[in-house]
Formats: C-alpha cells, structure tokens, sequence
C-alpha cells in the first residue's frame, strides 16, 4: 500500500509540473490581452513575411497617414472598442477586422487602400483584447462576434451610408462566420469576405500544439476547460455551423501554401456556407498574405463579387462563382 501511494503521489506530481502547470501558461499566454507596444516589436524578419514587408509597411504607413476619425462604441459586456475611420465621403463602407496578434494596419492596410482605390470609407476596428481594443482577454472570435456586430450595426446606423462590405483576416474572419447567422438583420450589409478564417480554436490549438510536440490529447482538454469556467467560452465551437445558417453573400480566401489556418479548413467553412458563396484560392500565398502575394487575383476577385451582389438588387436565389 505504501508503494501504491508513493507512486500515485509522484504520478500527481509530475501530472501538476508537466501537464497542469504548462497548461495553464498556455492558457494565459493565448489568451491574455496582446499590447499595442508587444506587437508592433514582433520582429517579422526572416518569416514568411518577409518579402512583402516593404508593401505592408508603406501600405501601414499610408493608411496611418490618412485623414482618419477616431471611433469609440461600449460594447455589451461593458468594454470599450475603438477604430479608426477613413472618410472619403463616400455611400459605401468597408469594415476591416484583424487577426490574432495583429492591428488593422498590419492585416488589413491591403485591404483599405484597395478599398479606399473602389471608392469606399474604410472603418478598421481594434479587435478586443488588442492594442487600443478594450477588454482583457481574446477569444479567437467567439466573444468578438457580438463586437462585429455592434461595429456594423454602428456605421448602419449613419443616414449617409447606403451599402457596407465586411471583411476579416484569420480572427477577424472567424468572428464574422459565428456573427453569420445574425448579419442579415443589418440590411445595408451586402456582402462578406472571409480571408483565412480558421474553423474553430480548438482545431487551431490542436494542430499548433502538435507542431510543437506537446502533449495534445492531455493539455489541450485543460486548456478548453479554463476558458469555459474563466471565459465562458466553448472553444470547440464551429464556424461551420453558423456559416450553414448564413444568407449574406460571402466571399472565401484562402492561400494554398498556408501554414497556420490549412486551406482545408477555409475549404470546410466555405462547403458549409448556405448563402450566396464564392471561392478564391491564392496560388503559393501563406497565411494572411493573400492580397500581398495575388494582389492582382485577390483585387479581381473581390471586386467581381461585390459587383455580382453588392447594391440595391434583391437576391433571388442562390449562386455561386
């Protein structure tokens, strides 16, 4: 009996100091609030960012440079957002929303020169939990979607504003897709674009932490745990599901050669979408760098899905390209 103890007392100890322990450091580091100063020191020297990081910094610096209104809005749970606005007095309105461990500038500059080329305001939203976004913790779209939805429903409300696209990258993308089902009541809404969301965290977590070597099958159940009981938040929640019940027409865009959100999933999210849907896959891009890789492809992509359902016109049935 003494034996029995003695090795459950070490098996206790080293389930604390190998699996419980790193568990909960994994748990707070994904999900603690990213400060405006740690990511704009990130280094990106090196990775597969490197040969697009002249055209993302004067694309940043331009976007930086511009005439913009700074936005403030309390969201429900009590937490302040902020985003930057281009005017150009424009009818139409591009929502830009980032990804993870990310600013609008460095996701979404692309995007709003390009839209800011078509003629349209550009509004780029702190996601919670970073840089000026309020809140402590991020959630990898889940409670960010009732954030994107106070966004749109805050620039819908401008009498001068007749049509609204939105776009999101990686985190951004997710939390649109679980928006999804709730979007059509913001009738100047017409369109979605999805740019490498991921599935659900919990398929995000599982394949980073098999990269990594960690013992998948045994922390990443912990780390789920935690953020039901801390967060409130079910991170094997799908994308999927809600993109089934979605009727806004959506635009996918995914790289090929991505290695952090595997086209495979962007694929899933686009099969399970109900609404009007269309796919672009940039041939050699990696994560997030779609529109830096296929400037080009991208642009004709997205502009020949917003002229097919943007606008005034009913949509009378469902298509896709």
């Amino acid at each position: 009996m003494k034996w029995l103890i003695i090795a459950a007392a070490s098996l206790a100890v080293l389930y604390i100091l190998f699996i419980l322990i790193p568990s909960v450091l994994v748990f707070r580091h994904i999900v603690k609030r990213k400060e405006l100063s740690e990511i704009l020191s990130r280094d990106l020297s090196g990775t597969y960012y490197d040969p697009y990081l002249p055209a993302l910094r004067e694309a940043s610096l331009h976007v930086s440079e511009a005439e913009t209104e700074r936005l403030s809005m309390q969201m429900p749970d009590g937490t302040v957002q902020e985003a930057l606005y281009l005017d150009c007095g424009s009818r139409k309105t591009a929502v830009l929303f980032h990804g993870y461990n990310a600013t609008p500038e460095k996701n979404c500059a692309l995007y709003a020169e390009f839209f800011l080329r078509e003629g349209y305001n550009v509004c780029l939203p702190c996601m919670r939990a970073h840089g000026n976004g309020g809140g402590k913790y991020s959630t990898f779209g889940i409670l960010e979607k009732e954030d994107v939805k106070c966004w749109l429903r805050k620039i819908a409300e401008n009498p001068e504003i007749m049509e609204i696209t939105a776009l999101g990258v990686s985190m951004g993308a997710s939390a649109l897709a679980y928006a999804s089902p709730d979007l059509p009541e913001i009738g100047k809404l017409k369109i979605l674009i999805l740019d490498c969301g991921f599935c659900s965290p919990h398929a995000l977590f599982k394949k980073d932490m098999k990269e990594k070597y960690l013992p998948v099958h045994l922390m990443l159940p912990l780390t789920e745990l935690l953020a039901r009981l801390f967060l409130k938040v079910d991170f094997r929640e799908d994308t999927a599901a809600a993109l089934s019940k979605a009727s806004v027409p959506t635009l996918f865009i995914t790289g090929d050669c991505d290695t952090t959100v595997p086209m495979e999933q962007v694929l899933q999210n686009y099969e399970a979408c109900s609404a009007p849907k269309g796919l672009y896959i940039a041939k050699g891009a990696e994560h997030a760098l779609s529109i830096a890789h296929d400037p080009e492809g991208v642009s004709d992509a997205v502009r020949t899905f917003i002229q097919k359902y943007g606008g005034e016109k009913p949509l009378l049935e469902r298509e896709e390209i």
